[in-house]
């Protein structure tokens, strides 16, 4: 699953996007059955997480899971 801009997420989803993923399951709209999944997650942002999380904007308990303890940063290549 791609999370595109994660740091644009609100924390009262952080919160339902980490429980999510740390239970493994989801309950889809509508539904009262919660349904196991197995998902890979990879999340981009422009936003340094770090000052986010300092800031109190980010939650910190997302970003450590993520990267195993430690956030890595990779600069994307713009096409001229």
């Amino acid at each position: 699953m791609l999370l595109d801009e994660v740091g644009e997420v609100s924390p009262g989803m952080q919160v339902k996007l980490l429980r999510a993923l740390q239970e493994r399951e989801i309950r889809r709209v509508g539904e009262n059955k919660s349904r196991r999944i197995d998902v890979r997650v990879v999340a981009a942002t422009n936003r340094d997480l770090a000052h986010g999380v300092a800031g109190g904007s980010f939650r910190q308990d997302p970003v450590l899971p993520a990267q195993g303890g430690r956030a890595a940063r990779t600069a994307t290549a713009r096409a001229p």
